[in-house]
Formats: structure tokens, C-alpha cells, sequence
């Protein structure tokens, strides 16, 4: 790769983000108050994953993830937070346990979804990076 592709700034703006978001949403117990609410964190959180695991990779590696890889980390990701959740009782409404933990695991992916190619928008490979 012959740049760095300027992706630790926004990668961290997202992270951040993301954060602010989850601790707005524990403090105002907006995850109990508005149904949608941990869907769309889930969702921005794969974003997020998407972006820290590109980052990564680019640092680590010197190449670009497709989409496969960074699907597959933000899947372990996932299932890793579902895993904290439930540790902690955190993890949605009781009697709902498997739908909440599988609509969150989804929204995460879809969101390492739009990840991608929110980074292939705005960051496209140049002809002498690998894929």
C-alpha cells in the first residue's frame, strides 16, 4: 500500500461516537425507552468495528480487509458483546433473550456492512494497494 489511506481520524471519531452514544443511552435509559434504540447502537457499532478492524489491518498488515474478513471480526465482535451482556443481565427484555441477541448480532453485521463500503466510498484502493 503505498499511503496510509486517512482512516485513523475518522475511525476514531466513530469509535468515540459510539461511545457517547452507548453511555447517553445507559445514563437516560434511552435503551429501555425507546424500542429501536439498541438496534441502531448495535448497527453503528459494526460500523464502527468495520472502521477500527480496516485501520488495523492497514497498520498491522499494510493491506486492505474485504468484506469477508471484516464481516467475520465484526461476527466474533458481536458475539463477544452479546456474551458481556449477558454476563452483566444487560441483555435485553426478559422472555426475549434469543430474538434480541440475534437482531443484535444482524444489525451489527448489517452495520459492518455499510462499514465497508462507506470506507471504500470515501477511502478507495489505489491501483498499487492490494485487496
Amino acid at each position: 500500500m503505498h499511503t496510509r489511506s486517512g482512516l485513523a481520524l475518522p475511525t476514531i471519531l466513530f469509535a468515540l461516537l459510539l461511545l457517547v452514544v452507548h453511555y447517553l443511552g445507559m445514563r437516560f435509559y434511552i435503551y429501555w425507552s425507546v424500542s429501536w434504540y439498541d438496534l441502531v447502537v448495535h448497527c453503528f457499532g459494526g460500523i464502527t468495528v468495520a472502521f477500527v478492524v480496516t485501520l488495523f489491518a492497514e497498520y498491522l498488515w499494510n493491506r486492505r480487509l474485504g468484506l469477508k474478513s471484516v464481516f467475520s471480526f465484526t461476527l466474533l465482535a458481536a458475539v463477544c458483546w452479546e456474551i458481556y451482556e449477558y454476563v452483566f443481565g444487560i441483555s435485553g427484555a426478559p422472555g426475549h433473550y434469543w430474538t434480541d441477541t440475534l437482531s443484535d448480532i444482524l444489525m451489527g453485521l448489517i452495520g459492518s456492512i455499510i462499514g465497508v463500503f462507506i470506507i471504500r466510498l470515501l477511502f478507495p484502493i489505489t491501483h498499487d494497494q492490494h485487496q
